[in-house]
């Protein structure tokens, strides 16, 4: 008898989402990283990179999380959710205080 599919197995990209938190709790962030990017090119929104560059952070490549934070930055600012917008901003600017630009968003 089969099981019945969760809706995770119907969306490939809740299905990397899993597959990442798999990952992480094995201890395997670079293989999150590849999934979290995976999905994210999939579902190009905020909570993805915003994901993704957490796990970035974790692995130690602050640059590419610091890329993958503008590029949620861009897409809270661009769905109109101003409030996530301004704490994506204070983040960037705790890899990067000098970034006037997120200054200037995180106000």
């Amino acid at each position: 008898m089969r099981r019945p599919q969760s809706p995770a197995h119907l969306d490939p990209v809740s299905s990397l989402r899993h597959r990442a938190a798999r990952h992480l709790r094995r201890d395997e962030p670079r293989k999150a990283v590849l999934a979290l990017r995976e999905a994210a090119a999939m579902a190009p929104r905020g909570p993805s990179f915003v994901r993704l560059a957490h796990v970035l952070q974790q692995v130690g490549k602050a640059d590419e999380a610091l890329q993958a934070l503008k590029q949620a930055l861009y897409c809270f600012r661009h769905d109109d959710q101003r409030g996530r917008a301004r704490t994506v901003a204070r983040l960037i600017l705790k890899l990067d205080p000098a970034d006037a630009s997120a200054r200037k968003k995180a106000a």
